[in-house]
């Protein structure tokens, strides 16, 4: 009964014609769903896996409800997945230019997971359909100075400053680091916290600053002392003026998943 139940949904979803199968993100095999096809799936109160891709510092921010957080570097592990599990699985982040969904999705492929569906727009395209978030207000509540590059150079003076740098370690562009970082990519963050001194100030930093402002939050509301974000983060940071170094001084965890 349990099968034909999801080889009924999967039937219904595979029929409407907004399901883009056509378009897979250079994923083979892998239909990309929208927000209202996810909602559906939800809504019909049939067995499915919402799996957030995302670390769990970013789940405990906010998630879609009913999801389960999954980090992407352990799909291709973790005993909740399973490939005698029928049930419909669709994986999401933070939109198309999150890197954590496709890699999830590349891990659930290389595991041989059944019924594997990509919700490639992720939180952003969930918002603007007006759907309902899980949304923690004690973090968003949390200030997060944005420091330039001037800011950032006085900050460096400080001998006991210690900078982290929370970007995923399998970005293939030009890297750059603010000298004497430390790596500790965000899902690694709560597993690594013994190597972040609680007595000394934090700099975080990552790419793009679409992490290192939620890594600051979690951390402050955690009894850290964060002096502020790198604004707009590292990348092209060096034609801002900031000093940069091609690697960082210490990388704490590599990334698990591969490609």
């Amino acid at each position: 009964m349990h099968r034909c139940l999801i080889s009924i949904v999967l039937l219904i979803l595979l029929s409407l014609p907004s399901v883009l199968r056509a378009e897979t993100g250079g994923l083979p095999d892998v239909p990309i769903v929208t927000a209202p096809e996810v909602k559906e799936m939800l809504d019909s109160g049939l067995p499915m896996q919402l799996i957030n891709a995302l670390s769990p510092v970013e789940f405990e921010l906010q998630h879609i409800p009913g999801s389960t957080n999954i980090p992407a570097n352990e799909v291709g592990t973790t005993p909740r997945l399973s490939t005698e599990d029928d049930r419909p699985k669709v994986f999401y982040c933070m939109g198309v230019k999150c890197d954590y969904s496709r890699y999830a999705v590349e891990a659930a492929l290389k595991r041989g997971l059944k019924n594997i569906y990509w919700f490639r727009g992720g939180i952003p395209e969930w918002r603007q359909f007006g759907y309902p978030m899980w949304v923690n207000p004690d973090y968003l509540a949390i200030r997060v100075p944005k420091l330039g590059c001037r800011q950032i150079l006085k900050q460096l003076k400080n001998p006991h400053l210690f900078v982290l740098d929370v970007r995923p370690p399998w970005l293939r562009s030009r890297q750059l680091f603010l000298p004497g970082s430390t790596l500790i990519p965000m899902y690694a963050l709560k597993k690594h916290l013994a190597d972040i001194p609680k007595d000394r100030p934090l700099l975080l930093a990552d790419a793009t600053m679409r992490q290192s402002p939620i890594a600051a939050r979690w951390l402050i509301h955690h009894g850290y002392d964060v002096v502020g974000v790198v604004r707009g983060g590292m990348q092209h940071a060096d034609r801002r003026g900031c000093p940069v170094v091609a690697q960082p001084a210490r990388q704490v965890v590599k990334w698990e998943g591969g490609r």
